[in-house]
């Protein structure tokens, strides 16, 4: 059985996915999966140089932080940028999942990426209230940029209320985790 498990940053996608891990699922977390193709794949490097030039690389790596500059205040950039990595990241998911039939699929971007076409269940983890961004205090942590990154960020990934016409199973992972438990799966 395959499991989508999407949401917001920061609304606790790790958590629920923890959960499943306990349970013996394979877990792949898609932003480890970015990151380390972002850093291999030299096809995926060169798409990326060509759409965005030399100003986001230093040297022959990505410069995240400049990357972020540009497309966190640009969604046709981003959208861009989402065209070219979803493919390579999607590759590399389902090389994981070859050898891992029993598997959850931590994606923030589950719908956008396709990725969701081939889970079995899609679940979708929100914190408190829908219509207003969680996890502001995580994402501030991760993003190490200036303020206005963080604004745009959130303009463009949303509310999170569209994520919740599309799922199959709500989580509201409001409070603490002790005592959570995942069961009929």
């Amino acid at each position: 059985m395959i499991i989508g498990i999407t949401g917001q940053s920061g609304c606790g996608k790790s958590t629920v996915s923890r959960l499943f891990q306990e349970k013996n699922y394979f877990v792949i977390d898609c932003d480890k999966v970015a990151h380390e193709v972002m850093k291999n794949n030299k096809d995926m490097l060169e798409e990326i140089r060509l759409e965005f030039g030399d100003v986001v690389f230093t040297g022959n790596d990505i410069d995240r932080k400049r990357l972020g500059n540009i497309v966190f205040h640009d969604s046709v950039k981003l959208s861009a940028l989402n065209k070219i990595t979803h493919k390579y990241i999607a590759e590399k998911v389902m090389e994981l999942l070859a050898n891992n039939p029993k598997c959850v699929i931590d994606a923030p971007l589950l719908f956008e990426s396709g990725l969701d076409k081939i889970c079995d269940k899609k679940i979708f983890v929100y914190g408190g209230n829908l219509g207003k961004p969680q996890g502001i205090p995580f994402i501030i942590e991760c993003l190490e940029t200036q303020k206005d990154n963080k604004d745009a960020y959130f303009l463009i990934v949303g509310d999170g209320t569209e994520f919740a016409k599309l799922k199959e199973y709500t989580v509201n992972n409001t409070g603490l985790v002790d005592g959570h438990t995942v069961s009929g799966m």
